[in-house]
């Protein structure tokens, strides 16, 4: 046959066929449209005991834009000497199929019953414009989860989902977009493995003495996919072997999978051994509702079989050595957990104080005033009144000196008083010396006093001269020998101190440091250090502030369970106490 056939709704048909000749070269079969096989369609062959010669050659043709109704858009063979056919370039393109096989279709045996397309172009045919070039019925059905080949352990009432898919001859996935064989079942069957066959058969649900049970075992496939999602199995510890089966379907489809067995074991320890029509369940411990069981806790079986009741059932908080990994209190992460760190260590940042003192007297230079003193005061209380007039100059002129002295030494015990990092025994030696100079002057301005009082009564007088004269030589020997001892070293410490005083300011200048505006006087002339990182105080006190609002804001989230640790309460308390008391009062 030569030459073209268009738009006249013909197709070539060969049905009930006894031995066919064909010959096709070079036709162009458009825009037709059938049944089933829009341009070519091919049926059963009636067997005979004829063998007469068989010659189909179908070379150079065009199926293009053709429609069948059911299936094979352009060409449909159910015809099993087909596959016998002498074809070479023809093409097969824009087809299209109500049900499936957009360009070709063959229900079965495609080795036998269509011919080869090696050497043809099959391209864009369609089902619900959906692209599908060539298919068949469904073949079979392979299972698409992976399992243990020896045997699988699972715990009675365990779920055990499968997923199994169905190919056509072609190794397609018969998608099945028309749902055309969305009525055929799959169905999973269970067996003991020690029973004989024809326990397969026997409807497991109405066998009263069956030790198992089987739910979720049915489904059908959407795309090509049947996937057993709920496949629930209660029974009784043993050994058991699942196997398949199609059902309502009347081809044949293959079942490519192995049986698959299965040791159904006890319950775990925790859970609860419960029994229905004589097949053990497990049921996991229920607890109040108002117990974190999900979070931060386990509840614990009261019973061992056949109970479980919520109000008997205990539960423990999940030891965190144990459940480490998991999260209870949420990770705010490094740099959160930096600023609060930061936070707290500037809470405390007054407490730092650096204090540099500069030309402190040591323990001995005191040592060696306070003796000079005490023997300069001696010897004016032990003096005559003559000697007392004849020296009222020389202790002015000490007097002042000491005086000078008890200055420098008041702002130096002022200094230290207010610095912490002294010694206390400093502390008092400087304080002995301080008060060594008050006692002083309080004795001279005694002595003033004295000289201004009342004349002492002539037998007092007379005795007092006769004593006096007596010592006289003696004395102003003496005191002469003391005083300037005295002055010389009352003099030695003074420059000690100031030459101690100028290396201290040289320092300071060489290091451009004011310790003076460190030092702050409060209400009771008390000298304290005054921190310079004071002046930052505000930007720490808001960064702790909002740390400390996050802190609350999640503990009150928290607060709203029960069985929390008390280490959490613990923190929301003490994040609203320092709110209160701390950076806005700061």
């Amino acid at each position: 046959m030569y030459g073209s056939i268009e738009n006249i709704n013909f197709i070539i048909c060969f049905d009930n066929i006894v031995n066919l000749s064909l010959n096709l070269t070079s036709n162009i079969f458009e825009k037709n449209q059938a049944l089933n096989g829009g341009a070519l369609f091919f049926g059963n062959k009636i067997e005979n005991n004829v063998n007469d010669a068989l010659f189909i050659n179908i070379e150079n043709n065009i199926f293009k834009e053709n429609f069948a109704e059911n299936f094979g858009g352009a060409i449909y063979s159910n015809y099993n000497q087909l596959g016998l056919a002498i074809s070479k370039d023809n093409q097969i393109i824009f087809n299209e199929a109500g049900i499936m096989g957009g360009g070709v279709y063959s229900p079965n045996e495609i080795n036998k019953n269509l011919f080869n397309f090696d050497n043809s172009l099959i391209e864009n045919n369609t089902v619900s414009s959906y692209i599908n070039n060539y298919t068949s019925e469904p073949s079979y059905i392979l299972l698409n989860t992976t399992l243990n080949k020896n045997k699988n352990n699972i715990i009675t009432g365990d779920y055990f989902p499968l997923n199994f898919t169905l190919f056509d001859e072609f190794n397609n996935l018969v998608e099945d977009i028309t749902k055309y064989y969305s009525s055929i079942t799959f169905k999973v069957l269970m067996i003991e493995k020690n029973s004989i066959e024809n326990d397969i058969i026997k409807d497991d649900f109405s066998n009263k003495l069956a030790s198992y049970k089987i739910t979720g075992n049915i489904g059908s496939f959407m795309k090509g996919k049947c996937e057993l999602k709920n496949l629930r199995i209660f029974a009784n510890p043993n050994t058991y072997i699942l196997k398949f089966s199609v059902e309502n379907y009347n081809s044949n489809i293959k079942i490519n999978i192995d049986d698959i067995e299965i040791e159904v074991n006890r319950c775990n320890e925790n859970q609860i051994e419960m029994h229905n029509k004589n097949i053990l369940y497990c049921e996991n411990p229920v607890c109040k509702l108002s117990c974190p069981v999900n979070t931060t806790a386990t509840c614990i079986r009261y019973y061992e079989k056949d109970i479980n009741d919520s109000k008997l059932n205990k539960f423990y908080m999940i030891f965190i050595v144990l459940k480490r990994d998991q999260k209870i209190i949420e990770d705010c992460g490094f740099i959160k957990i930096t600023l609060f760190c930061i936070g707290i260590l500037n809470e405390n940042d007054a407490k730092f104080k650096f204090v540099s003192v500069k030309s402190i007297p040591t323990n001995s230079e005191i040592k060696e005033s306070k003796s000079d003193i005490n023997e300069l005061e001696k010897s004016l209380v032990t003096g005559s009144q003559n000697n007392l007039k004849r020296s009222k100059s020389n202790i002015n002129e000490l007097a002042k000196s000491l005086v000078s002295l008890s200055h420098s030494s008041n702002a130096l015990h002022e200094l230290v008083k207010g610095n912490t990092l002294l010694g206390e025994k400093h502390f008092l030696n400087i304080n002995n010396s301080l008060v060594l100079n008050e006692a002083f002057e309080t004795k001279i301005n005694k002595e003033k006093e004295k000289n201004n009082s009342e004349t002492l009564s002539n037998s007092e007088l007379s005795e007092s001269k006769k004593s006096l004269l007596s010592n006289t030589k003696k004395n102003n020997n003496i005191d002469k020998k003391r005083r300037k001892r005295a002055i010389i070293k009352m003099f030695k410490f003074k420059e000690i101190n100031y030459n101690k005083h100028i290396n201290g300011m040289n320092e300071k200048n060489n290091s451009d440091i004011d310790i003076n505006k460190y030092l702050e006087q409060n209400e009771n002339d008390q000298w304290t250090y005054k921190c310079e990182l004071r002046k930052y105080d505000i930007v720490f006190y808001v960064i702790e502030l909002a740390l400390l609002t996050i802190i609350l804001l999640r503990g009150k989230q928290i607060m709203k369970y029960i069985c929390i640790y008390k280490c959490t309460k613990y923190i929301t308390y003490s994040s609203i106490i320092a709110l209160a008391l701390g950076p806005p009062i700061n």
